[in-house]
């Protein structure tokens, strides 16, 4: 296959095998954003700011940020904040 993604595409082995057996190739061009959701925000933000050394922002117990490569938005959302967004609860 021509446009067959390789590891030079930089892709895991098993992503591509995934990406081949959907039936062809997809490019993906962005994800519109994604956050982890964390019972310690605290701690999470450590890792993505501390050990990756992301510049993350803060708004209230959310870390954020904006135009991470590949996405428009990653962000640190804590568990009590997640549970209100989708069930109305803590």
């Amino acid at each position: 296959m021509p446009n067959e993604p390789n590891a030079r595409d930089g892709l895991p082995p098993r992503v591509i095998r995934n990406v081949i057996s959907l039936g062809g190739v997809m490019e993906i061009k962005c994800i519109a954003g994604f956050a982890s959701i964390t019972k310690d925000p605290a701690a999470s933000a450590s890792l993505y700011q501390d050990a990756l050394g992301l510049p993350l922002e803060k708004m209230d117990d959310y870390r954020f940020m904006d135009k991470f490569p590949w996405t428009n938005h990653f962000g640190v959302w804590p568990l009590s904040m997640a549970a209100r967004s989708w069930f109305w609860a803590e």
